[in-house]
């Protein structure tokens, strides 16, 4: 999330009232705004950070060998 916060300026959930966000958090329910000029991979990073499943989401060793941070 705070990759996502850092590379585009806002909060990956958003929602009328807090039960709306966390529910959002919790499913793992975000996008990227059609404006927002982010490169392929660090989109890639972000969706493979915010996984919700711990099970499928990449370790913070993996995300260190990932392309965006060769860039």
């Amino acid at each position: 999330m705070i990759l996502y916060c850092l590379l585009s300026g806002e909060f990956p959930f958003s929602g009328n009232n807090e039960a709306d966000i966390f529910a959002k958090i919790n499913k793992g329910t975000f996008s990227f705004q059609d404006d927002l000029h982010l490169s392929k991979q660090s989109r890639d990073l972000i969706n493979k950070l915010m996984c919700v499943d711990p099970k499928k989401r990449i370790t913070i060793a993996e995300a260190l060998k990932h392309p965006w941070f060769k860039l």
